[in-house]
């Protein structure tokens, strides 16, 4: 992570990803309709929180998370309400990161994890990647080896940290009934 960092700071001119707008942008991936771009919105926000908990930089994030929208696509995204509803509708900081884990454990059964990682490759130069890449792919590795355990507890722990993703769950949740 170090080393990342400090690569990153000497070479942030000739790496840089493009700079979106997440919420202006995310209509174009996720669709024309409300709800879409709601629940695209609550994904875009789980995914953002982890890719954050792997070290990924907020640039990367974000050009990663509408890489992500776009290939999970329409249809994909509308069926993720219920897990959205799920979200919005628990009480503790558990349930919540459990739901949130859901919602990415589900992503991940759509596109893979290859799709997620692609994701974030897309976003960075190669070197980047190289060093970067091998602790994303750990940490996903992590994740998913301990059936969402260690993410749960990761997020539980850092509590106010899934706060904007609460919000928006109850936005999109309202928004698409």
């Amino acid at each position: 992570m170090v080393v990342n960092d400090a690569y990153k700071r000497l070479h942030f001119n000739n790496s840089a990803p493009t700079d979106t707008d997440g919420r202006s942008k995310l209509i174009e991936y996720a669709g024309e309709s409300p709800c879409i771009h709601a629940i695209g919105i609550v994904v875009a926000d789980a995914f953002k929180l982890a890719f954050k908990f792997m070290g990924i930089h907020k640039l990367e994030r974000e050009s990663a998370t509408q890489i992500l929208l776009k290939k999970l696509g329409h249809e994909a995204i509308h069926e993720l309400l219920t897990i959205v509803h799920d979200l919005k509708n628990s009480n503790s900081i558990t349930d919540k990161s459990k739901h949130t884990w859901s919602l990415i454990a589900k992503v991940k059964d759509d596109i893979g994890i290859s799709g997620i990682t692609d994701c974030l490759k897309e976003t960075m130069h190669w070197y980047n990647w190289m060093i970067t890449g091998i602790t994303a792919i750990a940490q996903l590795t992590i994740w998913f080896a301990t059936g969402g355990a260690a993410f749960i507890a990761e997020i539980a722990l850092a509590g106010p940290a899934i706060a904007r993703l609460a919000l928006d769950s109850v936005d999109a949740a309202n928004t698409c009934s």
